[in-house]
């Protein structure tokens, strides 16, 4: 199996309410906001911070929904999986968030990302699950613009009931 047929068909991410049937429910997204927020803290950031910024997220698209409390200028949004992207879309579509959020297949270890564009990048439990870590990385860091934030979080699964 691909890997890009993996994700986003049978995982989704961290654990949350009604997975299947409310994907993006409001709940969803403000547990995803109040982590950003957690997070933006331990880098000595505060909500503020990332108001009229241009903003890069990788993962299912709640993160990137979360982000939006944060005022961004705009997101780019990328995940590997065609079913996340697909499902993310018309979620896009269905709420007019096309002028603010632009979501797009994307393989971090294998496609060019636009050089130096992001102000901040945020990728929490991402980076484990590329293909080539230190293509992506190089990859993310020169898509940074000069003084950009980039949140980097990856997890280590300590048993294989966690993994699961």
């Amino acid at each position: 199996m691909k890997i890009e047929n993996f994700y986003g068909e049978y995982s989704s991410g961290s654990t949350f309410n009604e997975m299947d049937k409310n994907f993006f429910s409001k709940k969803n997204i403000a547990i995803v906001s109040k982590l950003i927020s957690k997070n933006l803290k331990k880098m000595s950031l505060n909500n503020n911070d990332l108001k009229n910024k241009i903003i890069m997220n990788v993962g299912s698209g709640r993160e990137a929904l979360g982000l939006l409390n944060f005022k961004p200028k705009k997101i780019f949004h990328y995940d590997i999986s065609h079913y996340n992207i697909k499902r993310f879309k018309k979620y896009i579509k269905m709420n007019n968030l096309n002028r603010i959020i632009n979501s797009q297949r994307f393989d971090l270890s294998k496609n060019n990302l636009p050089r130096k564009k992001f102000d901040f990048i945020y990728l929490h439990g991402i980076i484990q699950h590329v293909d080539h870590v230190d293509k992506a990385v190089k990859n993310l860091i020169l898509s940074m613009k000069l003084n950009g934030i980039m949140w980097f979080y990856f997890y280590r699964p300590g048993s294989l009931n966690v993994f699961l």
